[in-house]
């Protein structure tokens, strides 16, 4: 039995990184929320935003959007350490959706941050295909030209 054979019949994490990746709280009222699942625990981390209340202090508010503005910070909170080349290149070759609405400004899809993260996941041969390394290779060269 080849890696590949014995790679598919190992436990098949995709299900679970859905759950962990899906929408799993719901707003219930201003600053709080409950599981998706009843039964659930609360997510260990999630995105948020600090909003300042009346009375001068803050509440984590959990980002709900799907478009983020690409910047450093959100690189170093999805795992990239302050840098978004990686992420911008993933989105130049069309692994993740981004789109540039200004010069200085784009917006990369969180949705499917998390689906490439899944793919990735599932198939630990997924760089091995010579037509994902060559788009990813174009995409580098391109960033180094832009960024030069």
């Amino acid at each position: 039995m080849d890696a590949r054979q014995r790679w598919k019949q190992r436990v098949n994490l995709s299900g679970e990184l859905r759950a962990k990746t899906g929408a799993q709280m719901i707003r219930i009222s201003p600053g709080e929320y409950v599981p998706l699942c009843p039964t659930a625990d609360a997510p260990s981390a999630v995105l948020a935003v600090w909003e300042k209340t009346q009375a001068g202090t803050f509440r984590a508010v959990p980002i709900t959007d799907r478009m983020l503005r690409l910047t450093a910070q959100l690189a170093s909170v999805l795992g990239f350490q302050g840098s978004y080349d990686t992420l911008y290149r993933l989105g130049r070759a069309g692994f993740v959706e981004m789109i540039k609405i200004a010069p200085h400004t784009t917006l990369l899809n969180v949705d499917s941050f998390y689906r490439h993260l899944r793919k990735c996941a599932e198939d630990p041969w997924y760089w091995e295909d010579a037509e994902r390394l060559a788009a990813y290779s174009k995409a580098i060269r391109a960033y180094d030209e832009e960024v030069a």
